[in-house]
């Protein structure tokens, strides 16, 4: 097998640009697929001006809120700008956080609290004021609650002795560690709980799983190449047959496109900040057999290139729609279970070792292995 190795690597050096680059796209188009939805979802945000009249904890909280809530561009401005802007139509609205708002609402006085400010193309600005609203009433509750403790406090002449901001940061730690809201129900009988975590397409591993899906089938057309040249009679000499040869090489295009994929689950760490672990790896490894030996035993079946590819092509087409990449197709696995056993990538977007795909594939390779043939052919 070292030496099949040795051979396949002297004969690579005179393709080494198309190596490369069958080898890098799945990491490449990943990179500008995220970039461009990174850029569609920076596009999509409302610009909102914000102005703060005062710089209070409360008021500072207020804003990093408002700066960490989705699909919302915040900037902090005078009141002036911010108002020269939304007449440019540079932003969508403005809200003025007024002076006196922690300590108004430290009194529970909720008047007057924040000035929301539009124009004529203002189309976010209900929403985005909900929003805030919402915030605002948080703190609100937080600070009545505080009031109401040191009420009963008073009442019940305890010897605690907490303080308004001490009651606060308790609501809020309680908040960060307990699931206020659990929902669940039943149908026919069975119990299902709201599952937060669906897997969307829109992930890395998804966009490279479809992509390196595809360069590994077009890699994988070496095979029909072997197959016609004038080397194969040369076999019938030599103590390894052909398809122990095709057999080692297949190992050898594992071994190497597997190293790329740890590579690439590095980048994506680095990147992307996705998870590595030995599980990954694990899914990892699963995934390249099924990607590998597929493509191997796919391409045995052809003699003609082109004719290879229009296959290969049509096959990454049926597994990108099925796997969720141009239809949402979760509610229809949830509904009909089997249909996932029909999506060979499957078992990778969902972080599982085994996929029945895998299982079928060596199956189908040992038993090519092992059938009786000529040793050139």
């Amino acid at each position: 097998m070292i030496n099949t190795f040795i051979t396949r690597l002297i004969q690579m050096k005179h393709q080494w640009l198309r190596l490369v680059l069958w080898l890098l796209l799945p990491l490449f188009l990943t990179w500008i697929v995220m970039s461009m939805i990174d850029q569609l979802q920076s596009e999509s945000e409302v610009p909102v001006g914000i102005v703060l009249e005062e710089k209070t904890p409360l008021a500072l909280e207020l804003y990093e809120k408002i700066e960490q809530a989705p699909l919302i561009r915040t900037s902090l401005l005078s009141e002036s700008t911010a108002q020269n802007k939304l007449l440019k139509h540079d932003l969508d609205s403005v809200f003025i956080i007024h002076e006196g708002y922690e300590q108004n609402i430290e009194t529970d006085d909720r008047q007057e609290l924040i000035t929301g400010l539009k124009s004529n193309l203002s189309f976010a600005y209900i929403p985005t004021s909900e929003v805030i609203m919402s915030f605002v009433q948080e703190h609100a509750v937080r600070a009545k609650a505080a009031i109401a403790v040191e009420d009963l406090i008073k009442d019940y002449n305890s010897s605690l002795s907490p303080t308004m901001a001490d009651i606060i940061k308790k609501s809020k730690d309680v908040q960060d560690n307990q699931d206020f809201l659990t929902t669940s129900f039943t149908l026919n009988g069975e119990s299902h709980a709201g599952d937060a975590d669906d897997t969307l397409f829109v992930k890395p591993w998804n966009i490279w799983a479809l992509s390196t899906l595809l360069t590994t089938l077009f890699m994988f057309d070496w095979v029909i190449k072997e197959k016609r040249t004038a080397l194969q009679p040369r076999f019938t000499l030599m103590r390894m047959s052909f398809k122990q040869y095709l057999l080692h090489n297949l190992a050898f295009y594992t071994v190497l496109l597997f190293i790329f994929d740890l590579l690439t689950a590095v980048f994506f760490k680095i990147f992307f900040q996705e998870q590595l672990s030995l599980t990954t790896v694990g899914v990892l490894l699963s995934y390249r057999l099924l990607l590998t030996i597929s493509a191997f035993l796919l391409a045995i079946c052809f003699k003609k290139n082109h004719l290879f590819y229009t296959i290969a092509f049509t096959l990454f087409l049926i597994c990108a729609i099925i796997s969720g990449a141009v239809f949402p197709m979760t509610p229809i696995w949830k509904t009909y279970n089997w249909l996932t056993w029909f999506n060979p990538v499957y078992a990778f977007i969902h972080d599982e070792f085994f996929s029945v795909w895998l299982l079928i594939v060596i199956v189908i390779l040992i038993l090519w292995s092992l059938r009786k043939g000529r040793s050139h052919a």
